[in-house]
């Protein structure tokens, strides 16, 4: 993530030099110069995961994430959510699992896969571990 944020910067700065060396020799090369934009799919994301095979605590569970410029960042129970969505709102992220409610890592990790529609989105999850019962469907939704 942090290299995402590195690139973006440097490739926003490097067009800020450009427009702006340019704005006093020739108007129309500034214009057309691309801006980088936000994905569609930027915002504060709503989510809420259901799964009867989860720990009792987990079985309903809420989480928060943040999409910008098609990188996914927010926290899971014990530790960061990283993932990235593609331009046309395929959504796949993962947070490290744990063991009960106890929130002591298992080593293993949870796996998410939507598809976004605007400012909704559906899909499924799943535990990495062979044989868990962790698994089921997720919903969306942005501010």
């Amino acid at each position: 993530m942090k290299a995402v944020d590195e690139a973006t910067k440097a490739a926003n700065d490097a067009i800020a030099l450009k427009r702006d060396s340019e704005r006093h020799s020739d108007p129309t090369k500034v214009a057309a110069l691309p801006k980088l934009e936000s994905g569609r799919f930027d915002g504060t994301w709503h989510l809420r995961r259901l799964g009867a095979g989860c720990s009792p605590r987990f079985q309903d569970a809420r989480q928060i994430i943040l999409i910008a410029n098609g990188v996914v960042s927010g926290r899971g129970p014990i530790g960061p959510i990283k993932g990235a969505v593609s331009s046309t709102g395929q959504l796949g992220f993962a947070h490290v699992s744990h063991i009960g409610d106890c929130k002591t890592a298992d080593g293993l990790s949870l796996t998410y896969l939507l598809a976004l529609r605007g400012s909704i989105g559906s899909g499924s999850f799943e535990s990495t571990r062979s044989g868990s019962r962790c698994h089921r469907t997720i919903t969306a939704t942005c501010d």
